[in-house]
């Protein structure tokens, strides 16, 4: 792969330097489409929010709203981000484990959906609501014991009854109004059983809540999660790792969906969460080789984007090709570490490539999803992210300068030489 939409990747280094972060625009688009298309030919109503954590740039964040999807943040950082996008209060979804009063007061006022996670919580928003003298509708998030991790940690548990439990708290607050329930099963999953148990299983608090409580469930939340196929887990080999079709997903959440709205007699707006799915597989991390040792066993090679710049390389396999590549040179085993003075500073091993020799460049596929925005400033300043779009390149983030990083520091005036 030379080119990302029409530009070759040679030009971009020769412009931009290396290493580099580029982005696909249309890449995203498509993404966006195929989501909402697909769940919509399944059930209806549906709402695609986009999870901002996953990647918070705000290029990348306002493509996704030019198609239609919602903000899903967790921090009061991020709400404002999507403000600033000037995405409406009503179309933010606030999930997190930690929301400041302010902001929880923010977001009430702006008619967001926030969806609680403790019942300190949900103690705090019933203040908020009785100082505002008004009623809340909140979300309340639910965890199942599902897949090999549970996600315990977040929300309330279903199968023990504390999920129904805070329900019942929280509509006694006599503030606070339940109107959904949220729930998200983890990170890159590629089994869609999980998600047809994990519906079925929120379906029975929906018809539970509905008889013991008279409280009718306005919006089903299913989270994200969904996996990508360029970038599996370490220790899975690539053709091993198979990753359901949008389809296939949409399939196993809706199909429980549409025979429960039969009984329930009121159609609940379903919404997504997706993030990987979205961005991942549409940005790509462009690297060059500063180094090379030939060893008796294999060869290694150093290269200027370390994990520091893609800290997925810790537990993701990516897929990683060579510009230089012809289709006709024999490849090879390497090691690529990067360039941080860390031995864990490891990008790939035995990845298949051409001889590499310095100079070369070299393309990370899948570099959208908790790169950027789990990236740090360690021993170099961070690349620039270039956006392609019409057959153009421009900046959506600019390069990193020492003299920026260092601004927010202050050395005492007696430890000045």
């Amino acid at each position: 792969m030379k080119e990302i939409d029409g530009v070759k990747v040679r030009d971009l280094v020769e412009e931009y330097g290396s290493p580099l972060y580029v982005v696909s625009e249309s890449g995203i688009r498509k993404r966006m489409q195929s989501f909402q298309q697909t769940f919509q030919n399944y059930y209806s109503p549906v709402v695609i929010a986009y999870s901002y954590k996953t990647n918070y740039l705000g290029g990348i964040c306002a493509i996704t709203h030019q198609e239609g999807a919602w903000a899903e943040v967790v921090s009061g950082f991020e709400y404002e981000i999507a403000r600033s996008l000037g995405v409406e209060g009503k179309h933010i979804i606030f999930n997190g484990p930690y929301k400041r009063d302010e902001e929880l007061s923010v977001a009430i006022s702006n008619n967001s959906l926030i969806n609680t996670d403790s019942l300190e919580e949900i103690g705090r928003i019933a203040k908020i609501g009785k100082e505002k003298r008004e009623r809340v509708p909140i979300g309340i998030r639910v965890n199942v014991q599902l897949g090999e991790i549970p996600w315990s940690r977040f929300g309330f548990n279903l199968e023990s009854g504390e999920a129904l439990d805070a329900c019942n708290s929280a509509s006694n607050t006599g503030t606070i109004e339940i109107q959904g329930l949220h729930i998200h099963l983890g990170t890159n999953i590629n089994d869609i059983d999980l998600y047809y148990k994990a519906t079925e299983l929120i379906l029975s608090l929906v018809q539970t809540l509905k008889d013991e409580m008279g409280i009718i469930i306005k919006y089903i939340d299913l989270g994200g999660g969904f996996a990508c196929q360029d970038a599996p887990p370490l220790g899975v080999f690539p053709e091993d790792w198979v990753v359901p079709s949008i389809d296939e997903y949409a399939e196993a959440i809706c199909s429980p969906l549409n025979k429960a709205v039969q009984s329930l007699k009121n159609k609940p707006t379903l919404i997504l969460e997706p993030g990987r799915a979205i961005v991942s597989e549409s940005v790509f991390l462009l690297t060059q080789i500063i180094s090379k040792k030939n060893r008796a066993d294999s060869i290694s090679i150093v290269v200027d984007a370390g994990v520091n710049l893609l800290p997925s390389a810790y537990y993701l396999k990516h897929r990683i090709e060579s510009i230089q590549d012809d289709g006709n040179n024999s490849k090879i085993p390497v090691d690529i570490y990067g360039p941080l003075c860390m031995q864990v500073d490891v990008v790939g091993v035995g990845v298949e490539l051409p001889d590499p020799q310095i100079g070369d460049t070299l393309m990370i596929h899948s570099a959208g999803a908790y790169s950027i925005s789990h990236s740090i400033q360690f021993a170099q300043p961070r690349p620039g992210v270039v956006l392609i779009h019409d057959g153009i390149s421009e900046y959506i983030k600019l390069p990193e300068s020492g003299n920026q990083i260092r601004n927010l520091e202050r050395v005492p005036v007696h430890l000045k030489g």
